[in-house]
């Protein structure tokens, strides 16, 4: 079965990773300093989860890209 996607779906995936790489951006500058080192870890996981589920989402946009190759 192939579940075919198109780019509108897929950016609408990618929002929310968007608001949350902004936010950690934003909390690392409004709070620098003020955070322990324990935060500042957590906000890391935070933001390398983010970029991994980013990378798969976009690796979902490459085999639409070769199917319309052959079509």
């Amino acid at each position: 079965m192939i579940y075919d996607t198109n780019d509108n779906e897929i950016n609408e995936l990618r929002d929310p990773l968007m608001i949350i790489s902004t936010t950690l951006e934003l909390m690392s500058i409004q709070y620098e300093g003020l955070m322990d080192k324990t935060i500042q870890e957590h906000l890391e996981r935070i933001e390398k989860a983010s970029q991994r589920i980013n990378k798969i989402i976009l690796e979902l946009q490459q085999p639409r890209k070769i199917c319309k190759l052959f079509r």
